[in-house]
């Protein structure tokens, strides 16, 4: 072959692998983005519209306006912090790969049926994250942080399901968790409630079905919310001590084992509260205060029943209030007495 046939060759060779090249990495970005999504260039406030671009179907340009609510198409948020101070009903989809910060009491729902992949979200005071689908980790160490005075609604899934990805849900002080009837952190995550943080959870299994992650689960004494419709048991991935426990659910709860308890437990009106054979304790000497409202009730198969003074019975913390509108059922399966229980406000009366 001659030199110059030969050089024509090549050129022609190169020129369709370029073109090929170019082919493929259009198909790429038409599978990856569609015509709509958003994404960040770089750090900064949400709000500042020289922050985005915005796909057109062919590539990348300069957003014109802000990510409108609801939002059908993908966000990207692609930079290190981003703080969101609007509030935004996501549809689409919510990639994260930095960090999506949540002020100004903010509330950012995820719907059913988006798509949501994350690296790190943190949610500040009075600001609310709503989940109603499923959170996916994004990478390898995926984290969502409630801040003091923040709130995660989790009422789908939180999920870890490749075992090269972690998440790491952290609530602190005056954080709040709540979980819905199927809410739950699942697979390869873990969690932790600092002191003074709030776990509420409607999950028929309660902490058990709230809690199905495989990852180490840490409390640091949290406030309790047991909030569900139809009967539910606390589970037994209660916290061994808790400042504070609410029992509140009109279709029954049941204590799957013993807990400490440092300032009060209450029983709402119109729940039944099942002690079975578990007790709750005061944390240390003089701590603690049992209390019922109006037309509550209890359950015990503890032979001791209920007592009012004393290490002995189901309820013996230091300061324990029977309410005489409240109803006492006792369950056990061996002799049982009902105890030295004293109802107030009117002594030595119960309703049933």
């Amino acid at each position: 072959m001659s030199n110059s046939k030969y050089t024509k060759a090549k050129m022609h060779s190169i020129k369709r692998v370029v073109i090929l090249a170019l082919l493929a990495l259009v198909a790429t970005n038409l599978f990856c983005y569609n015509s709509g999504d958003y994404r960040t260039k770089w750090s900064g406030n949400f709000e500042d519209i020289s922050l985005w671009e915005c796909y057109n179907g062919l590539g990348w340009i300069n957003a014109t306006q802000l990510p409108s609510s609801p939002f059908a198409n993908t966000i990207y948020i692609n930079t290190q912090n981003i703080a969101m101070h609007t509030s935004m009903i996501i549809e689409g989809g919510l990639v994260i790969t930095g960090t999506l910060q949540l002020y100004s009491g903010i509330e950012v729902t995820i719907n059913k049926d988006a798509n949501c992949e994350i690296g790190a979200i943190q949610i500040y005071s009075a600001s609310k994250l709503i989940n109603n689908g499923e959170v996916k980790t994004g990478n390898s160490n995926s984290s969502i942080v409630v801040m003091d005075g923040g709130t995660l609604e989790n009422n789908g899934l939180i999920s870890a399901s490749d075992a090269s990805q972690s998440c790491q849900v952290t609530v602190n002080s005056n954080g709040k968790i709540t979980f819905g009837s199927q809410g739950s952190i699942t697979g390869n995550c873990s969690f932790t409630a600092n002191y003074g943080s709030t776990i509420a959870t409607s999950n028929p299994q309660g902490l058990d079905g709230s809690f199905s992650c495989s990852g180490t689960i840490s409390y640091i004494n949290p406030y309790l919310i047991f909030n569900g419709s139809e009967p539910q048991i606390t589970g037994m991935k209660l916290p061994e001590q808790v400042l504070g426990i609410d029992f509140n659910n009109p279709a029954g709860i049941s204590l799957s084992r013993n807990i400490k308890l440092v300032n009060t437990a209450l029983v709402h009106s119109g729940t039944t509260l099942s002690f079975g054979m578990s007790v709750i304790d005061e944390a240390w000497w003089g701590s603690g205060t049992f209390s019922m409202e109006d037309s509550s009730s209890i359950a015990t198969a503890n032979p001791d029943g209920f007592s009012s003074t004393g290490k002995t019975g189901s309820v013996q913390v230091y300061t324990r209030y029977y309410n005489s509108t409240g109803n006492y059922i006792f369950n056990g399966t061996v002799h049982q007495q009902t105890g030295n229980f004293n109802p107030t406000p009117t002594s030595y009366t119960v309703n049933d």
